[in-house]
């Protein structure tokens, strides 16, 4: 049996009461992600993650535990085409080790970007069940972000 590698690269541990973050782009055209604390922060208030290549990962930083919610926008484009709040950690029972959320320190995520899909497409239908100009669009008709944990806090 062989196995390939696909991405080697160890998460960072945070220290203290931080997290780690990074952003995966899986569309075409590169884009801009800003973390933000809630939906009701102002986008005058962003702070920027980094500006993402098509097809790449970025670099982890670090920021406080907190509400975190990231704004995927096209490169150079002010409009959001995808947010979504990251998932708060659950209350963990005594003696166990904490869960993973943007509440929890020690945590580290990637934040992948997904763009909407291709009109026409099984992903974006324009007719039938699930269409996006219908009432129920199916999730793909629109960009999308995805939480994905990639290290566990510790005790």
């Amino acid at each position: 049996m062989k196995f390939t590698v696909i991405n080697d690269d160890a998460a960072p541990i945070p220290t203290g009461s931080n997290i780690a973050l990074r952003t995966g782009n899986r569309s075409a055209i590169a884009i801009d992600n800003y973390i933000v604390d809630s939906t009701v922060t102002r986008s005058r208030e962003r702070r920027p993650l980094q500006t993402v290549a098509a097809g790449a990962l970025s670099a982890y930083i670090t920021r406080p535990r907190r509400a975190s919610k990231p704004r995927g926008d096209p490169g150079g484009s002010a409009a959001v085409s995808a947010s979504t709040q990251g998932p708060p950690a659950p209350a963990t029972p005594t003696g166990a080790i904490p869960a993973a959320g943007v509440t929890s320190p020690g945590t580290a995520f990637t934040i992948f970007y997904f763009p909407a899909g291709v009109a026409g497409s099984p992903t974006a239908p324009a007719a039938g069940t699930g269409n996006c100009a219908g009432a129920a669009p199916l999730a793909t008709c629109n960009p999308t972000v995805v939480w994905y944990v990639d290290r566990q806090p510790t005790q």
